[in-house]
């Protein structure tokens, strides 16, 4: 992002505006101005392979609204009761005004910031039930709510409590079919990882979309889940398979064809084994080096922790990718 900086700095000089992460904000003097400095960034972004989200890039008249409206709603709306009953309002009104912003559109995050600010209540045993269901409601439309979801349920399940398996089980399933078919891997990867944290199980659909999927990340989660017994049904992953070559060794498929070799997942296409053939990768694999760590992946069911850390139950290998 530092080399698109600099390239949009030639092409639009003395520009004034700032730059979070991969959040851009401009300022102009005129419309015209800005919408030019529109298509130049969008020009600029292409020369490195990316693109503006065009659900999220727009063209704002001053004056603006300092924060969105929709923020300020879900900040102010109370979540501090101690009495089951109460608490029990609290939440079904909270989240009927998280569905009904989503509804409107007013925002792309509407539900994931929704459930990241509840992450930190205490919750009556009573209401419980109720509030793993509203949380459902927001993971199936929206799986990016998965990793505080996922945080909330470990820290529970590590404290000793029993998992809801049947309907997170349909939940998981339900967004590994339909995104594992429109190539999403960032949300297919979470709910494999939550089937292998929580023993899941993946029923036959989605192990039929999952080997549909060519990314490295979700076959080494799908091969794992298989592996351990996750996937009744087995897979049958013929586009993998064509991974496990020496030339894939050396081009965006590395991961699975060095992983699944080491881990005894895949053979190797051709007769002996191409990683050990490798100098390269047959040193690495000699050492015992090795990028998927399965105790990490799939910790043991329930086990209680001192204190859970969400991050570090991320799947290794997963924690730093994206499918921005």
């Amino acid at each position: 992002m530092q080399a698109c900086d600099k390239a949009l700095l030639q092409a639009i000089p003395g520009l004034q505006g700032h730059r979070y992460i991969d959040d851009y904000e401009l300022g102009f003097r005129t419309r015209t101005e800005a919408e030019e400095a529109f298509h130049r960034l969008g020009s600029v972004l292409a020369g490195f392979e990316l693109a503006l989200n065009p659900a999220k890039t727009e063209v704002v008249d001053l004056p603006a609204p300092l924060g969105s409206t929709w923020t300020a709603q879900l900040s102010r709306h109370p979540l501090d009761s101690t009495k089951a009953r109460a608490q029990q309002t609290e939440l079904i009104d909270y989240f009927t005004l998280a569905f009904d912003l989503a509804a409107k559109q007013v925002g792309p995050s509407v539900l994931q910031y929704a459930v990241a600010r509840v992450r930190g209540i205490e919750i009556d045993p009573k209401n419980w039930d109720l509030f793993y269901t509203l949380l459902l409601d927001c993971a199936v439309p929206e799986p990016a709510c998965l990793p505080y979801i996922l945080e909330i349920l470990i820290r529970r399940v590590n404290d000793g409590e029993p998992c809801p398996n049947a309907s997170l089980e349909q939940a998981l399933n339900a967004i590994i079919t339909e995104h594992a078919r429109l190539d999403h891997t960032s949300e297919v990867a979470w709910s494999l990882w939550a089937c292998l944290a929580l023993g899941i199980q993946i029923d036959s659909a989605s192990a039929s979309a999952l080997v549909e999927c060519d990314n490295s990340f979700v076959a080494l989660l799908a091969l794992h889940a298989n592996d351990i017994g996750l996937i009744p049904g087995g897979l049958v992953p013929a586009l993998w398979s064509s991974y496990m070559t020496a030339e894939a060794l050396y081009d965006e498929n590395w991961l699975l064809a060095y992983e699944a070799n080491v881990k005894g997942w895949l053979p190797s296409v051709h007769r002996g084994d191409h990683v050990s053939r490798d100098p390269r990768f047959g040193f690495l694999k000699k050492s015992g080096v090795t990028f998927y760590d399965l105790v990490e992946a799939a910790p043991p069911a329930a086990a209680p922790v001192p204190e859970p850390k969400v991050p570090s139950v991320t799947p290794t290998g997963v924690v730093e990718y994206t499918d921005k």
